[in-house]
């Protein structure tokens, strides 16, 4: 599973440990930080009851049957709602991450609606861009490897 980048205001951080598909106890699932909970509650298609629940399993460490018993439901109910919780997480942790590849300062982000014929028109040239950046980058560590006198050998 890895871990994400050092948590910044935008980046969500994963878990230290990874979960099963199905853990049967509380101590099996990964503790997640209320901030990092609180980053990704709002962009988990839930009810605000299966968020308190995961929750409360997830951050404050619950046992899931106290838990089950109190919303009159099953404990199956809320370590479903703990691990739909924690996938969602990692969807949202692992986009972060992509997101968070490093552009060229001269680049930007958008999101774009289009026809389809323009978007890969687009994309093409977009691809050919970055493929020429990249082309360029050997030959400017070559240059200014030169400059400072240690050229090829």
């Amino acid at each position: 599973m890895g871990s994400c980048a050092p948590l910044h205001t935008s980046r969500l951080q994963r878990p230290t440990e990874p979960y099963r598909a199905r853990p049967m106890r509380t101590s099996e699932l990964p503790r997640l930080a209320p901030a990092d909970f609180d980053k990704a509650a709002p962009l988990v298609d839930m009810s605000a009851e299966r968020k308190d629940m995961a929750r409360r399993v997830l951050v404050d460490g619950e046992r899931q049957t106290e838990i089950a018993a109190e919303y009159d439901l099953t404990r199956q109910a809320v370590r479903d709602a703990a691990t739909k919780f924690l996938a969602r997480y990692e969807q949202l942790c692992a986009f972060s991450e992509r997101r968070a590849v490093k552009k060229p300062p001269h680049w930007v982000t958008v999101t774009l609606t289009a026809p389809a014929k323009m978007v890969a028109d687009w994309k093409r040239a977009a691809a050919a861009a970055r493929r020429e950046l990249e082309a360029q980058a050997p030959r400017e560590r070559r240059n200014s490897a030169a400059k400072r006198g240690r050229g090829k050998d």
